[in-house]
């Protein structure tokens, strides 16, 4: 897989202190909402403030005290809209996060850092590029303070997932790209641990016959076939007792459980009957939990032990147990 370090253009921006005895919004103003900024415990309010010249600008007020961070392009910003308001640097407050739309074909991520009266600007692909982006989510993937952002970016020859890094550990901003020669689609709940390791990883359909791990703390990635087109995402969970989650996949009359923490997968014929998963919950007592299915309306219940085979009393789901999948063999 090509990895490369795509550029990623940083501008400071402007922030300017405003300080104001303003108790509610001012003509013109729509407030958007209310965070902890700052890292004080109490919130700031967030203003979408048009009232200067026509220039769009966000106001951050708190007490009598007000700071203007404007959302422009030389004097343009077409659209803008908050896409997040998470930590992304590891110190106490959240940032503000924006999309900025300034042409028809360009656009950018605002990252206002109210803590510093700072803001900055990331080009994706570069301040001419008219690629087209998308978040994905805010999460923290590389195991250290502060989430990142998680980017979709399609170019006129180039599919990649970026994220953007502004933590703790890193002495500047900076991006880091997994590039792509097709389309690829982040499956729900797909930003979530899946080795043990600290910080999440990004787990996706790769054309359709692939679950492509991306593991951003030590930038590797790890595809397991899928042998049927026709498969979808049960969903992850713990269930071997040991850190991280694994992942479920109906695989046609087939349940697929891929364990990333080893590198390994399995296929368990199911029934070629119709099966849907019902849940996942510990049946054993044992740590772990199981997976129940629904097969042609009578329940079986697939997992990992080190005991005996689930009993399958006439009262109670039957229980269901492949010998192999016990962990001492997994």
């Amino acid at each position: 897989m090509k990895k490369l370090m795509s550029y990623l253009g940083l501008v400071v921006g402007l922030a300017v202190s405003c300080p104001s005895a303003h108790a509610a919004a001012a003509a013109g103003e729509t407030l958007m909402g209310s965070w902890d900024l700052d890292g004080s415990g109490s919130l700031s309010n967030v203003y979408n403030s048009n009232v200067r010249g026509g220039l769009s600008k966000i106001r951050v007020e708190k007490g009598t005290s007000s700071y203007d961070y404007f959302v422009e392009f030389y004097g343009l910003a077409q659209s803008w809209k908050i896409m997040a308001v998470e930590d992304i640097d590891g110190q106490a407050g959240a940032e503000i996060i924006l999309s900025v739309k300034y042409d028809s074909t360009h656009s950018r991520i605002q990252m206002i850092t109210h803590r510093t009266h700072n803001s900055r600007d990331y080009y994706i692909g570069g301040a001419a590029s008219t690629a087209s982006w998308a978040l994905m989510g805010v999460a923290d993937v590389d195991g250290l303070a502060g989430k990142e952002i998680l980017l979709n970016v399609s170019g006129s020859n180039y599919k990649e997932y970026k994220v953007l890094h502004n933590s703790a550990g890193y002495t500047t901003e900076s991006s880091y790209s997994f590039n792509f020669g097709e389309s690829v689609i982040l499956l729900t709940g797909g930003i979530i641990d899946t080795d043990g390791k600290p910080g999440a990883e990004i787990v996706v359909n790769r054309g359709g016959t692939q679950v492509y791990i991306i593991h951003d703390a030590n930038r590797t990635t790890y595809t397991y076939n899928i042998s049927s087109s026709a498969w979808t995402i049960l969903g992850f969970s713990e269930m071997d007792g040991l850190a991280g989650n694994e992942i479920a996949i109906k695989n046609g009359a087939y349940l697929t459980l891929i364990k990333d923490a080893t590198r390994s997968s399995r296929d368990t014929y199911v029934s070629s009957s119709s099966w849907v998963f019902s849940k996942f919950q510990n049946y054993d007592g044992k740590a772990g939990n199981e997976i129940y299915l629904n097969v042609s309306g009578v329940e079986k219940i697939f997992g990992w032990s080190s005991g005996t085979a689930l009993s399958s009393p006439t009262t109670a789901p039957v229980g269901y147990w492949d010998p192999n999948w016990q962990r001492t063999v997994f």
